[in-house]
């Protein structure tokens, strides 16, 4: 005799849990980043984009920079009805005279340590509508990690917000100039570096 367990068996879950964990890691593509340098003396630079609260496909553009000149790029964005979140990455390469120019475009405002400016009380005023940036700094020194939110003094901050923006310029990655934007799926496939 075959006897069905209900669904919510402590089985099922689990064997539910399994398939979503799956499915989960079906939709990431491509070579992921380093977390920290592979040799002494490299450096790694991360930016990660922070979507707002009302983002639509609520699209995340992270860069991951090394001073070898390896760059990797990662795109996360809801597929769907907000039902699958997919990953895309694409690894590509430019001058370390490129990385030298991101780490000089962000050395005025790497911290000592951490600052975070993502938040109310880190602020004398706040809009919570908008995204932000998360900077992370990797060999080189002390690492240090950066988070900043753009309805964080807007005024005050203005040189940091537009340095933040601007911050993968440098690296000359056409189609990713700026932060935060609308990147497309369809910048990873086709990622092309300026001439230095």
């Amino acid at each position: 005799m075959i006897r069905s367990v209900p669904l919510g068996a402590p089985a099922h879950r689990l064997a539910l849990l399994g398939c979503l964990l799956l499915a989960v890691a079906a939709c990431a593509v491509g070579p992921r980043a380093p977390l920290a340098p592979r040799t002494p003396g490299e450096e790694l630079i991360v930016i990660e984009s922070d979507h707002g609260p009302f983002c639509g496909r609520c699209e995340t553009l992270k860069i991951t920079a090394s001073s070898t000149g390896q760059v990797w790029i990662e795109l996360g964005y809801w597929a769907g009805e907000y039902s699958i979140w997919q990953v895309r990455r694409r690894r590509t390469r430019v001058t370390p005279e490129r990385f030298a120019k991101l780490r000089d475009h962000l050395r005025p405002h790497r911290p000592q340590g951490e600052l975070l400016l993502d938040r109310p009380e880190s602020c004398a005023f706040f809009e919570d509508d908008l995204g932000g940036v998360r900077v992370q700094w990797r060999g080189g020194g002390e690492d240090a990690r950066l988070r900043y939110n753009y309805g964080c003094d807007g005024d005050t901050r203005r040189a940091l917000a537009d340095a933040l923006r601007t911050a993968l310029r440098p690296l000359g990655i056409r189609g990713l100039q700026t932060l935060p934007g609308s990147p497309t799926a369809a910048l990873l496939l086709r990622v092309e570096v300026d001439a230095a």
